[in-house]
């Protein structure tokens, strides 16, 4: 009988570690389930934050014309954040209009510089960085002064 004892009594063992397993499991499962439902309480009771809106931000038009008034095509339109143009935001090149675009600009203080090459010869806006405030859509003109390319200039700026 010594023998039936002993498995008797292994049998005993490992059914108890098998339920103590089962109440662990138990455990971590109602553990995990009470976290579950605390957040969807949570989430339902406590409002989230609202997001931050998106920074507002402009368009910023430069029309470009030369002395004429003739619009200049191909013209470059740097955008930078410092007055000597070392850290530049944006580069826009003017459509046949004389039209360069700069979209969703934030609000802010920039300074705008124009460029044109005809003939080989770079002729340059009124002020070498113009500084603007965009804090609003802003649209701004320029004549290239000095450069007189008449009928070569392309069609008649304007709106």
């Amino acid at each position: 009988m010594g023998m039936l004892e002993d498995k008797m009594d292994r049998l005993i063992e490992e059914t108890e570690r098998h339920n103590r397993k089962k109440e662990m499991q138990d455990r971590i499962k109602n553990i995990i389930l009470f976290l579950i439902f605390l957040a969807l309480i949570l989430r339902f009771v406590v409002p989230a934050p609202c997001p931050c809106p998106p920074p507002a931000t402009y368009n910023v038009e430069k029309w470009v014309y030369d002395e004429d008034g003739h619009a200049l095509t191909g013209a470059i339109v740097r955008l930078a954040y410092d007055p000597d143009g070392e850290e530049i935001y944006a580069t826009a090149i003017t459509n046949h209009h004389g039209k360069a675009v700069f979209h969703h600009v934030p609000y802010g203080t920039y300074y705008l510089n124009v460029s044109y090459c005809y003939n080989g010869e770079w002729y340059y806006g009124e002020q070498d960085w113009e500084e603007i405030v965009v804090d609003e859509n802003i649209c701004i003109e320029n004549y290239l002064l000095g450069l007189h390319i008449g009928e070569l200039g392309g069609g008649y700026g304007g709106g």
